[in-house]
């Protein structure tokens, strides 16, 4: 029989789970060499960066996240 530690294991396992899988299912960006900012479009030096800063990527979240 399941004791209240059990539950509570149980209940928090569930919270994170659920967490989780909505964070999967988020956008997933890919570098295409410039600004994911539709309102930037900045060529970026770096083959590896999403955003030419923290603003752009800011305003990125704010309207996709």
């Amino acid at each position: 029989m399941a004791d209240a530690a059990d539950d509570a294991n149980e209940l928090a396992q569930q919270h994170i789970d659920q967490l989780l899988n909505n964070r999967q299912r988020g956008p997933r960006l890919r570098p295409c060499g410039e600004c994911h900012n539709p309102l930037c479009g900045n060529e970026l030096d770096d083959d590896r960066a999403l955003f030419c800063g923290a603003e752009c990527s800011m305003e990125w979240e704010k309207r996709n996240g």
